[in-house]
């Protein structure tokens, strides 16, 4: 489901900050894409059951809720584990980008 580094490098933002009331400006800002990137990987965590949000009437803001359902719940905690180090989190973003590279497969090798 993770296409993108923006997709994991929002994961482990919501993960880490699991209720958060803030601006796509702001999220582009945290996360160092753009404005457009962003909006795409929300809805890759919406479409994942992984995030809920809810318009507030008096703020531009939205809140963002990480609440994982489903399928999800298994093999998330694996995943959060692998990007609780700086290692970890450049394996993933090397093999999303390997993948974005080559969209119609390719083989890494074992582990890939």
């Amino acid at each position: 489901m993770l296409r993108h580094r923006s997709d994991l490098d929002l994961l482990t933002f919501f993960a880490e900050h699991p209720s958060s009331l803030l601006a796509m400006d702001s999220l582009a800002a945290f996360v160092g894409c753009s404005h457009h990137q962003i909006a795409a990987s929300i809805e890759v965590l919406f479409a994942a059951g992984l995030l809920q949000r809810r318009q507030t009437p008096d703020h531009a803001a939205r809140l963002y809720i990480f609440a994982p359902e489903g399928a999800a719940t298994a093999w998330l905690p694996a995943l959060l584990t692998a990007t609780a180090t700086r290692d970890g989190r450049q394996a993933l973003r090397d093999a999303l980008a390997f993948r974005l590279a080559n969209p119609t497969g390719g083989d890494r090798g074992a582990g890939a």
